[in-house]
């Protein structure tokens, strides 16, 4: 598989006390997505998928966003946790369920740069 077939699925924080706080957790994982691209993968990020839906899409519940996350992560080839998603239940979910399946999970962009599987 060469690295522009590979698809990398960003998990991150989203949520938060205001929506400030969310755009931030949002553009933290849009800067992540971005350098996965500039390697030449693919990336999958959520956070820009469905963002601010919990203000367009009131009757969508956070385990909603969850299912829905998790079945696009079963899709992807490896899973990218952004700087503090250990604050997150939604990540942690997300970071169990790559463990589960066997998904290539990557921490650092050092690490996801030298990782020859997308080759």
């Amino acid at each position: 598989m060469s690295k522009r077939e590979t698809i990398i699925y960003i998990a991150g924080k989203y949520s938060a006390e205001t929506r400030d706080e969310i755009s931030l957790n949002i553009h933290k994982a849009f800067l992540t997505a971005q350098a996965i691209w500039s390697l030449g993968y693919f990336a999958f990020c959520p956070h820009k998928n469905t963002e601010h839906f919990e203000e367009l899409v009131p009757s969508l519940t956070h385990e909603d966003y969850i299912v829905g996350d998790i079945a696009m992560l079963e899709r992807c080839d490896a899973i990218f946790m952004v700087d503090g998603w250990k604050e997150s239940n939604g990540a942690i979910r997300e970071h169990a369920r790559a463990e589960q399946l066997g998904i290539q999970i990557f921490y650092d962009i050092e690490d996801l740069r030298q990782w020859n599987g997308g080759n």
